[in-house]
């Protein structure tokens, strides 16, 4: 289903599990960590490079959790119903991006996994003022720039009377600033 990328690791998952391997920067070796449960829409994973602890994110229900690379919770991000679920997470040096379902944007500072602070307000990507002949987006994916400053956002555009999805040719671009 997806995999996220981090300087010296990577993690892959499906539907139900998550893996954790590891890299050795020195000997190219890679390691594999104990397969996760984890039934979520969206992962990502950071290590050492950019935090005080190696951090692997979870985006469930209306909560990103914030857990170590053995799977214990550290942290978390919670979301309100009226912001909608996390759909989308993107990590980037000790930054967290988070899209929802109802198009809500937060930046977080995850440089200490135990206490993230969000990082200016929430915006959020109007979808309605953008659909093209009622047609509506789905949010597909997410990168967030090194600065923490702008996120890159992919959709698809749900429409018909089968609600067809189909990709968008935009990409469109967040400014936090």
């Amino acid at each position: 289903r997806g995999l996220s990328v981090g300087r010296s690791c990577f993690l892959v998952w499906s539907t139900k599990d998550a893996k954790i391997f590891r890299i050795d920067q020195q000997t190219g070796r890679i390691d594999t960590l104990d397969a996760m449960r984890a039934s979520c829409v969206s992962m990502a994973i950071a290590d050492t490079s950019f935090l005080a602890e190696e951090a692997w994110f979870v985006a469930e229900g209306y909560v990103v959790k914030i857990n170590n690379f053995r799977g214990v919770q550290k942290g978390e991000v919670s979301f309100s119903e009226a912001e909608g679920t996390p759909v989308s997470i993107d990590v980037n040096d000790k930054f967290l991006a988070v899209m929802t379902s109802k198009g809500f944007i937060k930046i977080i500072d995850v440089y200490t996994p135990k206490k993230p602070k969000q990082v200016g307000s929430a915006g959020q990507f109007l979808a309605s003022q953008r659909s093209l002949e009622g047609s509506s987006f789905r949010f597909k994916q997410i990168k967030l720039n090194k600065s923490g400053t702008m996120v890159a956002i992919l959709c698809n555009l749900v429409g018909g009377s089968d609600q067809v999805n189909y990709p968008d040719s935009k990409l469109y671009v967040f400014d936090r600033t």
